[in-house]
């Protein structure tokens, strides 16, 4: 995730203040008929090369739309949140113009954590931290999510918690509100379709290009039935999710995979099988799905064996490259993707994902390319990123404990 920076404190009261007004309204309770007509229920995604795609999710009453960055590492959804008297900025939700947002308050049995809560009548809190050392402060809220389901109609989904701030992604991101938290672990939107749908899988497929369209399909978020996706299942090769990072009684934190191995150009990496595990005792190591994380991460004791393979194959063609801050960095003029070593990781199973050539480097100024994969402290675990899953169908079922994927060609 980019950094992100803060807005004066005067601004923030005066959203506080604005938020007091509106939140008082009725919500409706109770399973609706639609849940025994609709299947699957979807939410499109823009392609995005610096962003991994952005899911289009219609916030309010009237629905406004707002892009949040998909985030299977985060049990957070937040927003960047104002009104058109607090916030002179194009991008950001308007907490005023929604009959239906309601904050929540430390007296609110909504309020999960009151770690921050100093007296019932306070705004219950949150802070969300990120792999890249960044973190965003706001509070929760209530508030109705439309979507589209596979009957082809509107439904309004009620009482979604979201995140409030009046922090944003940095400059380089302008047009994404903020982060949809897909992870198991409540609150995120994950859970709560869940919970509303009775079950069923959560399945995304982000684009290759950069205009939202790969052979004619666009990106997208769905959860429900399993069924509705149809032909996107055939040829899904299928890994078991690790029930792990939360106790017997609570789903897991994290979407967590059994990983044997890992290959360059065909090459197993000289890595010990234990540098991949995970120990739930001390919920330390092992390997997630994180797609609000670009690069891939994978313990030091693994990136020296798959350096390695790398240094041998740019010394082998007398190409200089080097490691700085980026990562192993080499002269973008000295990329062929024809030629550059694949990656391949096979998950505990035998099934192996090669992600696509494009996809393994990244560049992080003109003229230069780095690896897309970068040393992580082991006890952090490893993350299959964002730029390793593009331009793949993946599918999360937590009722079978699976995870599926293919390439979307």
């Amino acid at each position: 995730m980019a950094p992100i920076f803060p807005f004066a404190a005067v601004w923030q009261l005066l959203l506080l203040a604005a938020l007091l007004v509106s939140s008082s309204f009725p919500f409706t309770e109770g399973r609706a008929p639609w849940r025994r007509q609709s299947r699957a229920f979807e939410i499109p995604i823009s392609g995005d090369s610096s962003t991994g795609g952005a899911a289009a999710l219609r916030v309010g009453e009237p629905a406004q739309t707002v892009f949040l960055l998909p985030d299977t590492g985060s049990s957070h959804t937040w927003m960047f949140c104002g009104s058109p008297e607090t916030l002179n900025f194009s991008s950001y939700y308007n907490v005023a113009g929604s009959s239906t947002f309601s904050p929540i308050y430390c007296s609110s049995p909504a309020c999960f954590d009151r770690e921050e809560c100093s007296s019932p009548g306070d705004l219950c809190r949150f802070t969300a931290e990120y792999v890249d050392g960044t973190s965003v402060s706001g509070f929760w809220a209530l508030d109705t999510v439309t979507i589209w389901s596979d009957t082809g109609d509107e439904v309004k989904f009620r009482n979604v918690t979201v995140g409030c701030s009046t922090q944003r992604l940095s400059d380089d991101i302008l047009t994404v509100n903020g982060i949809l938290g897909l992870s198991p672990e409540e609150p995120s939107f994950t859970s709560y379709m869940r919970r509303e749908l009775g079950g069923g899988a959560m399945a995304h497929y982000v684009p290759r290009d950069d205009e939202g369209e790969y052979d004619g399909d666009s990106g997208f978020l769905a959860f429900g039935d399993a069924a509705r996706f149809g032909a996107l299942r055939e040829g899904m090769k299928h890994v078991d999710l690790i029930a792990g990072g939360g106790s017997c009684e609570e789903p897991p934190s994290f979407f967590l995979v059994g990983v044997s191995g890992i290959f360059v150009a065909g090459v197993r990496a000289p890595v010990l099988p234990w540098v991949w595990d995970f120990e739930p005792e001390t919920n330390v190591g092992g390997v997630i799905l994180d797609t609000g994380t670009p690069l891939t991460y994978v313990a030091g004791e693994a990136f020296s064996g798959i350096l390695a393979l790398y240094s041998d194959y740019f010394r082998r063609r007398g190409v200089l490259a080097w490691e700085g801050e980026e990562g192993f960095c080499f002269a973008g003029e000295d990329y062929d993707p024809e030629t550059f070593p694949a990656v391949t990781i096979e998950f505990d199973g035998g099934a192996r994902l090669t992600p696509f050539p494009e996809n393994l480097v990244h560049e992080p100024d003109e003229g230069t390319k780095c690896l897309g994969i970068k040393a992580n402290n082991r006890s952090d675990g490893s993350i299959i990123g964002s730029y390793f899953q593009r331009g793949l169908y993946w599918e999360y079922d937590l009722a079978r404990g699976t995870l599926g994927f293919r390439a979307g060609q």
